[in-house]
């Protein structure tokens, strides 16, 4: 019965793949509750975070890859159709981009919650650098896609230039909304004000509520909230008064001529 052929492969073939793929899982179940616990108790104790960090990197995002190589190892024992192997192949490729591109947005978050969160205002500059992460994230992931469908065959030339022709003709087109994502960047890295801060500009004062990549949104002294462009708030000249450590004001006095001396 173990000779029976099933899918060109025999009985004992298959269970030899099923046994292995347990056995895989099992190990890396066992490397997950013992290994990894005592690594983290390790790392807990050191002084450097990166030890934690690559920890946390392998077993929340390199854990599919690890499953994917176990897949590997016991379909060895099984005789394939090329289609097959091709599409494990493949498989084997997306874990792997998934893993390297998740794995390096964990970084470059653990950084930018290092350079800012440690702060006393650390908790406002992580809201205000919302936007730029995001820009991050599409970044990342479109440099990940764009390599993954190279490494899968697909030709990307063309479709790199058109999109080359396409950001020129978009940008031609949106220079408004460019202009507001520049001078998002002006206002993340020079810090005129910041969330919380008091502004005035021109007729307009209230509190900064949040910095966006497009706008500005302030809570005025009469409770509604007043929507800047980011670039107009710039331009408009906007006076602080959170930073303001003192203040001179001018006051007149004057005596009628009849006051006595």
């Amino acid at each position: 019965m173990l000779n029976i052929h099933i899918a060109g492969n025999a009985i004992r073939s298959w269970l030899v793949f099923l046994g292995l793929l347990a056995a895989g899982a099992l190990v890396l179940r066992l490397l997950k509750n013992t290994l990894f616990f005592y690594l983290k108790r390790w790392a807990d104790s050191t002084k450097t975070e990166l030890d934690n960090l690559a920890l946390d990197v392998l077993e929340n995002n390199g854990y599919p890859y690890l499953y994917y190589l176990v897949l590997m190892l016991a379909a060895g024992c099984l005789t394939l159709p090329a289609g097959v192997l091709t599409a494990i192949q493949a498989l084997g490729k997306i874990l792997l981009a998934f893993f390297i591109i998740t794995g390096t947005l964990r970084i470059l978050r653990h950084v930018f919650d290092a350079r800012f969160l440690k702060t006393s205002d650390g908790k406002i500059r992580n809201k205000e650098l919302g936007g730029l992460f995001n820009i991050v994230n599409f970044i990342v992931w479109s440099i990940g896609l764009l390599l993954l469908l190279d490494n899968l065959g697909v030709k990307v030339s063309a479709l790199v230039t058109g999109m080359g022709i396409g950001g020129v003709a978009v940008a031609l087109a949106a220079q408004a909304v460019l202009g507001d994502l520049f001078a998002y960047f002006a206002i993340l890295f020079d810090k005129p004000f910041e969330t919380d801060d008091f502004i005035v500009t021109g007729d307009y004062m209230g509190t900064v509520e949040h910095i966006g990549i497009k706008t500005i949104r302030i809570r005025s002294l009469g409770g509604e909230q007043i929507i800047f462009s980011n670039s107009d708030l710039i331009q408009s000249r906007p006076r602080n008064y959170k930073r303001m450590s003192r203040r001179r004001v001018v006051f007149k006095t004057g005596v009628t001529y009849s006051t006595a001396r």
